[in-house]
């Protein structure tokens, strides 16, 4: 049974309009500013009340979105997920602490533990997978695959970057730009494909090269 009371002790807070559930004295169910839904202990605590800021917003998980004023169309959830973003936009984060430190970056999709831990302002990745690219801070990167991207002694900055696979580009580093690893670890470097391992993929078998009766092409080791 629900109890309500004002806000002064757990119950329903109808003051200033946060229209929050309490327990314990902290928001737990909230519907405060415009069309916004905050559940979980104090997500979305701060975010406006009666505002266009801040608007259209799911908050779900302890923490979540605990910080954000003026961020609005995003949807974090888990515990932590988002809660340092103050004004990025069009975000979706999912799982716990995902996208934990982002507080301007617009427009990024981050899936699963602390996936994305480390972007701050960048827009435009999207990063999947345990602790995928959690220390990555560039813009415009495609990450997919526990720990791909992590190189933790010298993090990648650089953008346009696409990994695939458990710790693909992880030994990439710096200002590595426009990259394609796939199944590899890659290196510092700039616009360069690396498909499979040296010595781990011993074979290739591509539909539509192998055989290809087509003798006027050159030949390319």
């Amino acid at each position: 049974q629900l109890d309500v009371n004002g806000g002064t002790t757990s119950g329903i807070n109808t003051t200033n309009n946060r229209k929050a559930y309490m327990i314990g004295l902290s928001p737990v169910l909230t519907v405060a500013g415009t069309g916004n839904l905050f559940a979980g202990l104090n997500a979305g605590i701060n975010n406006p009340l009666n505002t266009n800021t801040g608007t259209f917003n799911t908050f779900i998980g302890q923490s979540a979105g605990t910080v954000n004023t003026t961020g609005g169309d995003n949807a974090f959830f888990g515990a932590t997920a988002g809660t340092a973003n103050v004004n990025g936009r069009l975000n979706t984060f999912t799982g716990s602490a995902a996208g934990h430190q982002n507080v301007s970056g617009s427009q990024n999709t981050f899936v699963g533990w602390d996936a994305g831990g480390g972007n701050v302002n960048s827009n435009n990745n999207t990063y999947v997978g345990f602790s995928g690219a959690f220390n990555m801070t560039g813009a415009n990167n495609t990450c997919v695959g526990a720990f791909c991207g992590n190189n933790f002694t010298n993090p990648i900055t650089g953008g346009n970057n696409i990994f695939v696979g458990a710790s693909a580009g992880s030994s990439s580093g710096g200002n590595s730009n426009n990259n394609i690893y796939m199944g590899n670890t890659g290196a510092p470097e700039n616009s360069t494909i690396r498909i499979g391992t040296q010595g781990l993929h011993l074979s290739t078998y591509i539909a539509g090269i192998y055989g290809n009766p087509n003798t006027n092409l050159p030949s390319v080791l």
